[in-house]
């Protein structure tokens, strides 16, 4: 999961920032569960995490603890639409399967999906169940509260208690 905005700040990126966002993150990947649904990046911290806080927070003109706070709030609101998917087209299956997902503030961006298929179906083996959603319900289906209490709460339930809305 990430954090997408297309807020801009006008904070000059630091030199420290990577080194200072690494540390943020190692301190709290277990904690917080952090995977991604592709099984190419299970285990693999922070690598994704820093990438993400490079692309979206620093060049942004989020601060390392500005951007860890806002991918570390677990509370519904209207700041977390759906805006990111990241899909990849399973030609055995005829779906697109999707491998990431992110909330914040901009227009739902799919990327590597095949655009003559209309289904998406989530995840890949990590649950007893398949979530599949169509084009035209994903956005509106595929919430950041939906996916707090399918995968975020089963997995970290304290996050549930201390961020109950």
């Amino acid at each position: 999961m990430l954090w997408t905005t297309t807020e801009k700040r006008q904070r000059v990126p630091q030199l420290g920032d990577r080194d200072e966002f690494w540390n943020f993150t190692i301190n709290s990947y277990s904690r917080y569960n952090w995977f991604s649904f592709n099984d190419n990046d299970a285990g693999h911290c922070c690598y994704y995490q820093v990438s993400m806080y490079l692309l979206e927070g620093r060049s942004n003109g989020f601060t390392p603890a500005e951007y860890h706070e806002k991918i570390t709030d677990f509370r519904s609101g209207s700041n977390k639409q759906l805006n990111f998917i990241g899909v990849e087209y399973d030609p055995l299956l005829c779906i697109n399967v999707i491998s990431q997902v992110g909330f914040g503030i901009g227009d739902l961006f799919i990327d590597g999906a095949n655009d003559h298929i209309p289904s998406f179906m989530i995840p890949r083996g990590r649950r007893e169940s398949v979530f599949v959603f169509t084009r035209q319900s994903i956005e509106y289906r595929l919430t950041f509260d939906w996916f707090k209490m399918n995968y975020i709460c089963r997995d970290q339930p304290w996050i549930c208690t201390m961020f109950a809305d």
